[in-house]
């Protein structure tokens, strides 16, 4: 009911403290231009939009708050390595200010090109992508506690998922160890059952981005995206 009553135009005016007062991210959304609203999406179906943009990008942007580093260096490797693409890490200094480290698996690229075809995922709070400069031709996935600014700022495609709250806050070794668990068990309908039968809707990072690895895969094992987009799981 929320996102049907306020279109992104308008909660772009709101400020971080009244968004954040609204609440945890219900479910998984995903921006539709036409309505100009974030309508609710399955997990699933979030996912493998996400990996299908992935398979036509030419770069992954990771990117989140320089306390951060630990997580934003282990999502960067892992995803670089199942993925094949290019994978970018912006450190932000704050939340509001476009200060940034930039980092990239590509040896070759001294900096962002301004023109390439990006999939940025932001964990946490981040300053809106477009004072970024490199997100002009983007798809988005924030992945948040709770609504945030960046949300709202859009020129594109763009999903967000509830993420569990403390649920992202690792040491390196502990991620990666994590995750091998994770990624196992999400194979698993039981995995998944556990999660619908609690009363949140959120998930540990882990989880995301187990799912997210998994969608990958899964769309490079399907002939066409037309006949990816027909499984979705819940």
């Amino acid at each position: 009911m929320f996102f049907a009553k306020h279109r992104v135009s308008e909660l772009r005016r709101w400020p971080a403290e009244r968004l954040e007062s609204m609440g945890a991210i219900p479910f998984p959304v995903g921006y539709c231009g036409q309505s100009d609203r974030y309508e609710t999406k399955v997990w699933g179906d979030v996912f493998l939009q996400v990996a299908y943009a992935i398979a036509s990008c030419d770069v992954i942007s990771v990117i989140g708050s320089s306390s951060s580093s630990s997580e934003l260096e282990g999502v960067q490797t892992l995803l670089h390595h199942h993925t094949r693409r290019p994978v970018e890490v912006i450190e932000c200094f704050g939340d509001t200010k476009p200060g940034c480290i930039w980092s990239s698996t590509d040896e070759n690229q001294t900096e962002p090109d301004f023109d390439a075809r990006r999939v940025a995922i932001a964990l946490g709070t981040v300053p809106p992508l477009h004072e970024l400069g490199v997100f002009s031709n983007c798809t988005a996935l924030f992945i948040h506690e709770h609504l945030a600014p960046a949300m709202f700022a859009l020129s594109g495609k763009a999903f967000a998922v509830p993420m569990s709250r403390g649920g992202w806050k690792l040491s390196h070794i502990a991620f990666h160890r994590l995750l091998e668990i994770e990624t196992e068990l999400s194979c698993g309908d039981d995995y998944r059952r556990m999660f619908d039968e609690t009363d949140s809707f959120s998930r540990p990072l882990c989880f995301i981005v187990a799912e997210l690895l998994n969608a990958v895969h899964r769309h490079r094992s399907m002939p066409d995206f037309a006949d990816a987009t027909a499984y979705v799981v819940d």
